[in-house]
């Protein structure tokens, strides 16, 4: 269900914020520019839990944020798009309409909080800043340029950076020291929380002690249990780590590799948005948009309902099966 889930909120997000016109002063200055659609801001200490968020959104008697005063510049300004996010989709019936599909209130607060993490790391981070980014999706330089590039906090820079992802997979902001401090979660129901240690010997350690590290590795669950491992790309930048985990096919492999524990061309749970199918499929991979093609309606995640996928698909060679 996460899969679907998080599809759908990422083709929400994005007509939302199609449908806000021009949006460079959202960019520029999030602040004056809510103050100028009508939105007080308010400064007030905020918890802000286990997510970058360090805001609250009221939308009576007037439209309000509440944010933190002590937070950096860029997180304050990704804490106030997240939380306009929620004003726009609270006045967008289309919104609303599909969040009432999901009885199941964590799978509503789950698309909510998706939706608005989305709204605001496209706002702070057009498409024009991440077009050069390789199809299958970021390395952890990408990441760093990103975020070196930007005003966005490194936070939404790992949101963003999530966005385009072909697979499934992780974007972890770490401090040197090992500890996730932001994980931005992939078409996965497992999450890794907020200052949870990951392994003493695994990527974050490698590239935080050598300043780069690319190879296979696992993410730390406050559980204390470990996932699968993951192809990773882990860079060190300034105090901090960057790093990206992929289930599968990372960008800077050239063949279409299956996940690292189950060999190359392995199969891949799939929950198909078009025909509702869930189960494990072995096609292959489109060029175009990332995923695997379904095994009953055999399209891949293209989510225009009257044409199939422009690209084409990734067939293994003989070896790769």
């Amino acid at each position: 269900m996460s899969a679907i889930l998080y599809r759908k909120a990422k083709i929400e997000a994005h007509s939302l914020v199609g449908e806000l016109g021009d949006t460079s002063a959202l960019a520029a200055n999030p602040e004056a520019a809510l103050v100028n659609l009508g939105i007080r801001v308010v400064d007030r200490a905020v918890t802000g839990g286990e997510c970058p968020i360090a805001a609250t959104y009221e939308s009576a008697p007037s439209p309000t944020i509440t944010v933190a005063p002590t937070i950096s510049r860029g997180r304050r300004h990704f804490s106030l798009l997240h939380e306009y996010g929620h004003h726009v989709s609270d006045i967008s019936w289309r919104t609303m309409q599909l969040l009432s599909d999901y009885p199941d209130q964590r799978d509503a607060d789950y698309l909510k909080e998706t939706i608005c993490d989305i709204v605001a790391a496209e706002l702070l981070l057009p498409g024009r800043l991440t077009a050069h980014i390789h199809p299958k999706g970021p390395s952890a330089v990408d990441i760093i340029s990103l975020f070196e590039s930007s005003a966005a906090s490194r936070e939404a820079c790992c949101v963003k950076a999530s966005q385009l992802m072909g697979s499934a997979g992780y974007v972890m902001l770490a401090d040197l020291a090992g500890t996730a401090r932001f994980t931005a979660a992939v078409r996965t129901e497992y999450r890794v929380r907020r200052d949870t240690p990951q392994p003493a010997s695994g990527a974050i350690a490698a590239a935080a002690a050598s300043g780069r590290y690319r190879g296979t590795g696992q993410v730390r669950f406050s559980s204390g249990n470990q996932s699968p491992d993951h192809y990773v790309d882990a860079k060190r930048g300034g105090e901090y780590v960057f790093a990206v985990f992929y289930a599968d096919s990372p960008p800077w492999e050239t063949l279409s590799l299956g996940a690292p524990d189950r060999g190359r061309w392995a199969g891949e749970e799939l929950e198909c948005e078009h025909c509702e199918f869930g189960g494990v499929t072995h096609e292959p991979r489109c060029r175009r948009c990332g995923q695997r093609r379904c095994p009953n309606c055999g399209r891949c995640g293209f989510t225009d309902d009257f044409r199939r996928c422009p690209g084409d698909f990734v067939e293994p060679s003989g070896q790769e099966r």
